[in-house]
C-alpha cells in the first residue's frame, strides 16, 4: 500500500493535465516548509476553478490528496470531489462524488453499487452529497477501484457543457456552490488536522481560500 497513494495522485493529475489548462499564476497559497505540500490549481471551458493537493507529512505519517472541481456558474453538470487519507501506511478514507448532479453518473453510481458492503457511516455536516457519494476505506480490489475512479473523473471532465448549459440558473448554481463549501468547511478533521501543521490562522485561511471557496 506504500504506493498506492502517490499512483492514485499521479493518475489523477495526468487526467486534469490532459483535460484542463494549469494555472502557473495561482498564488493563493503558498507553502514553505518541512512537508511535502503541492497544490496544482486549473481551469477550462466547463471548470471555472480545479484544485488538485499531495500532503506528505515529513515524518511520511500522513499522506493525503484532495481534488475538487467547481463547474462554471452557467453549468448544471456538479462538483467533482474526490479526497483519500492514509495514516502511518495505511489507507483510512476514501471519498468520491459528484455533487449537485442533474442527472446521476452512470460510473459513479456502478462503483457506488460496487463499493456498498463496503460504505461507512456519514457524519452528520456530510447530508449533501449524491446518493451515490462513496465514502469507504481500502476497497477489496484496489487496482479495480481506483480505476474505475479514473473513469468517473474522465466521464466528468467530458461532459456536454452545451447540453449543461444553463444561463437562467446561475443564480441558483452559486448557491450551490457557496453551499458546497460551506458544509465542507464543517469538517473538523479537516480544521483538525491542518492547524497540527501549520497552525489555525493559516489551517483556516487554507480551508477557506483554497478548498472551499465562497462567491460573494
Amino acid at each position: 500500500m506504500k504506493g498506492l497513494i502517490d499512483d492514485t495522485f499521479k493518475g489523477i493529475k495526468l487526467i486534469l493535465d490532459s483535460s484542463l489548462a494549469e494555472l502557473d499564476d495561482y498564488k493563493q497559497f503558498v507553502y514553505e516548509g518541512e512537508h511535502i505540500w503541492q497544490n496544482f490549481f486549473y481551469a477550462n471551458h466547463q471548470v471555472r476553478y480545479g484544485h488538485l493537493e499531495l500532503f506528505q507529512s515529513s515524518s511520511g505519517g500522513i499522506k493525503v490528496i484532495h481534488c475538487v472541481l467547481y463547474p462554471h456558474y452557467s453549468l448544471d453538470c456538479g462538483i467533482f470531489g474526490f479526497d483519500m487519507i492514509a495514516l502511518n501506511g495505511n489507507i483510512t478514507g476514501i471519498f468520491c462524488d459528484i455533487t449537485f448532479l442533474k442527472e446521476r453518473n452512470t460510473f459513479l453510481s456502478l462503483l457506488c453499487q460496487e463499493s456498498r458492503e463496503q460504505q461507512r457511516t456519514l457524519p452528520e455536516w456530510a447530508d449533501f452529497f449524491s446518493p451515490d457519494f462513496i465514502f469507504i476505506s481500502l476497497p477489496n480490489n484496489t487496482d479495480d477501484f481506483f480505476s474505475k475512479v479514473n473513469k468517473v473523473l474522465i466521464s466528468y471532465l467530458k461532459t456536454d457543457i452545451y447540453k449543461d448549459y444553463s444561463p437562467f440558473n446561475i443564480s441558483k448554481n452559486i448557491e450551490k456552490q457557496n453551499l458546497y463549501s460551506i458544509k465542507q468547511r464543517q469538517n473538523p478533521k479537516t480544521l483538525k488536522s491542518l492547524t497540527a501543521f501549520i497552525g489555525e490562522d493559516k489551517a483556516r485561511e487554507y480551508i477557506d481560500k483554497v478548498m472551499f471557496p465562497i462567491s460573494s
